[in-house]
């Protein structure tokens, strides 16, 4: 039966013996009911149909593993890292360090009219990449 014709309950019913006994996923099911797998994902929030019955997705171990904080956010050796409120002006570097409350700067000695210390600079201010010319003009 064409998905357009089938009622509410026709289409729950249907998504709930693809997802919870057949044990398929929302693009699969959406392929064999011919519809997209929002649709599928939509019917089956509003009717309470768990995906594959329930059970958790098996993901590899590297997603499921939360990303480590990197060298760009912890703390350089000899810096004395503070919260925004305490950081005292232009003569300190403003990189944040952390990603948690309260916010806070570098703090390092900078030179003159810079913002960030040299270590940091490399990685937050990088050159902008080269523009593709084609040799067309736009008319």
């Amino acid at each position: 039966m064409n998905w357009t014709a089938r009622t509410a309950s026709q289409k729950a019913e249907a998504i709930r013996g693809l997802l919870e006994q057949h044990g398929l996923s929302f693009s699969q099911a959406a392929k064999q009911l011919g519809t997209t797998r929002l649709a599928v994902a939509g019917v089956a929030h509003r009717h309470g149909i768990e995906a594959r019955g329930g059970k958790p997705i098996a993901r590899p171990a590297a997603a499921a593993a939360a990303p480590a904080l990197t060298d760009a956010w912890r703390a350089l050796p000899g810096t004395d890292p503070r919260p925004v409120e305490q950081h005292r002006g232009d003569a300190e570097c403003r990189w944040p360090i952390g990603t948690s409350t309260p916010f806070r700067f570098c703090c390092a000695p900078v030179q003159p009219g810079k913002v960030y210390r040299p270590a940091h600079a490399e990685l937050g201010l990088r050159p902008a990449p080269p523009i593709k010319f084609n040799g067309k003009r736009k008319q």
